[in-house]
């Protein structure tokens, strides 16, 4: 919920993922989900908290001057690659939203997270075979690093590194 009492709003957030075949959901870029339509759910909905408390004394003191409260960070919108984080940030005095709070204090209400790289998706194993009788004869000539003879006599090529 965006705020701690009263009434706020609670967010969530639709990517485009699918499950691998592991099972483990795998973000993807929001292009690749430009044809599946998109699912009917609510992304955002109000909260009633606790009411929030409220001060009786008559006269405003400054430990109950306005004051910004943000709420804890959204989860990362990625996780790897660069994304984003957000929250809710209000000025409450007295636990009821004001205008009394100063703007060049107000906490950011983003922030970037999961700035690492994604890591390069892992190549299938091709497999390792001489595709020609006369393999044999590539090591023995020194052209395993040949372009053509080091993928076509794999197998041999890779028996003469040993």
């Amino acid at each position: 919920c965006s705020v701690t009492c009263g009434k706020g709003i609670q967010k969530r957030l639709l990517t485009c993922a699918e499950k691998d075949v592991a099972g483990k959901h795998k973000e993807l870029v929001p292009k690749r989900c430009q044809l599946v339509q998109k699912p009917d759910v609510q992304l955002e909905r109000e909260c009633n908290l606790a009411a929030c408390p409220r001060l009786v004394t008559h006269t405003v003191t400054n430990s109950a001057r306005a004051r910004w409260y943000s709420s804890p960070w959204s989860q990362c919108t990625v996780v790897c690659g660069g994304g984003v984080q957000a929250r809710s940030v209000q000025c409450l005095a007295h636990g009821m939203p004001s205008s009394g709070c100063l703007l060049h204090q107000k906490p950011a209400m983003s922030q970037a997270c999961n700035t690492n790289f994604c890591p390069e998706p892992e190549k299938k194993d091709v497999p390792c075979k001489d595709y020609f009788n006369w393999c044999y004869l590539v090591p023995q000539h020194g052209v395993c690093n040949h372009k053509l003879y080091g993928k076509q006599c794999c197998k041999s090529c890779s028996q003469s590194n040993l």
